[in-house]
């Protein structure tokens, strides 16, 4: 089979990623417990197999890349996509589960017992046989990752911004950033999108995938005197960090880091238009959101983050549109601040004055 695999839409891998890690946790269960859920079993066989296929072809005949290979085993069906194995425990029992066991994919770190995960696994193949939406799905069966070596992951990161600090910050190495305060949700932040070192990002991100690659459903990592393997060679790397306020209403200084993509780039293209990638990546999604980071966020940003300027696109120099030329990312990020909590404070009074005289009218009308 080829060695690559690339999917073009992110919400289908993510979904793909769920279903996997789903299937590797039912067959620890059964073989920890030595048994098979027959429901299961033959759900994995006649349904989940085709709906596999079919995401994967979608994905594909949309420009993604994806190997298949059918194979029956122990008088079980299975379908191979590289390093996605959709087979059932009695296609697994034995010789599969073993050669998994040699390269780490099972048994799986949180695996519960077999009926828990049958039950969750038939779940997911009904939502898909219901036609649940690759939008849907990942956020339906979410489940918090547990990671080895986080520190080591944001000492990591905390370099390649140095890097970044050292190169003056600019369009080579700071391609976007952008602070908001989302009026409707409460939430307010910044987001980096960052073109990292390359040796730095090889040896933080060996040490963490290889640490991780249950959590975060990647392959096996190898490093070699030219870089990082994983899915083929990496070329380079783009990196977006998004930083929260814990508690925006009472707090402007705490601050989290929610989550770490990284961009795995091992090819460039042509782009055809303007909102093509122009690159086959693998993306690694790395959800820190239930991770320890607030100190280490708060003083990333204030220490350093904060005090660094940011060159700026055409209308958005425009101080007559409201934002500053030449500004830090500090006072940026404090300006979209102070606004969007002035503008959230005033729709919370509104809300509440609208309620006082609906609630008047309604007793009004009831007198």
């Amino acid at each position: 089979m080829a060695n690559e695999s690339f999917f073009v839409d992110d919400h289908v891998r993510l979904t793909m990623q769920d279903i996997d890690q789903q299937v590797r946790r039912y067959l620890t269960a059964c073989e920890r417990e030595k048994a098979s859920y027959r429901l299961v079993e033959e759900a994995i066989a006649t349904q989940l197999i085709p709906q596999v296929e079919n995401l994967m072809s979608k994905d594909a005949m949309n420009g993604g890349i994806h190997p298949m290979k059918h194979h029956t085993y122990q008088g079980h069906p299975g379908l191979f996509c590289y390093n996605i194995f959709i087979v059932n425990y009695g296609f697994a029992k034995g010789h599969l589960y073993h050669e998994l066991e040699k390269i780490g994919d099972v048994p799986f770190y949180d695996a519960g017992n077999m009926i828990d995960e049958g039950n969750r696994l038939l779940a997911m193949i009904e939502d898909l046989e219901q036609g649940i939406s690759c939008w849907d799905f990942p956020k339906k069966y979410f489940r918090i990752p547990r990671f080895k070596g986080t520190d080591g992951l944001l000492s990591g990161i905390e370099r390649m911004i140095d890097d970044a600090i050292k190169s003056g910050f600019g369009w080579e190495k700071i391609s976007d950033e952008m602070s908001y305060y989302n009026t409707t949700t409460g939430e307010c932040g910044i987001l980096l999108d960052v073109a990292p070192d390359k040796k730095l990002a090889d040896y933080t991100l060996f040490s963490f995938l290889s640490n991780n690659r249950q959590p975060l459903g990647v392959g096996i990592p190898h490093m070699l005197s030219d870089g990082l393997y994983l899915n083929g060679k990496i070329k380079r790397y783009q990196l977006q960090l998004l930083f929260t306020l814990v508690d925006p209403l009472h707090n402007k200084e705490l601050f989290r880091l929610n989550r770490a993509d990284f961009e795995l780039v091992t090819k460039d293209i042509e782009a055809e238009n303007i909102m093509d990638r122009g690159y086959f990546s693998t993306r690694v999604n790395i959800n820190l959101f239930h991770e320890n980071t607030q100190q280490f966020s708060s003083q990333l940003l204030k220490n350093k983050i904060f005090r660094q300027y940011h060159p700026k696109l055409g209308w958005m120099a425009n101080s007559k549109l409201g934002m500053k030329s030449y500004a830090s990312l500090g006072e940026e990020f404090y300006d979209q601040y102070e606004t969007g909590l002035k503008m959230q404070c005033n729709i919370s009074t509104a809300a509440g004055h609208t309620s006082a005289k609906s609630s008047s009218v309604k007793y009004d009308h009831i007198l």
